[in-house]
């Protein structure tokens, strides 16, 4: 039997993995993003030397 209060957990644990999930890509992003510029900085020093 199922109560009311299982299915506020569940909902809980949904909403946190899928906010920590939503997190976790935009740190990704933000780090590939600054590895990107990073290498190109490196080119351009690279090219220019």
């Amino acid at each position: 039997m199922t109560t009311a209060w299982d299915d506020v957990e569940r909902t809980a644990v949904a909403t946190v993995m899928a906010m920590s999930w939503r997190l976790f890509n935009v740190a990704a992003g933000i780090w590939i993003l600054l590895r990107a510029s990073q290498a190109l900085r490196q080119l351009q020093l690279d090219v220019e030397g």
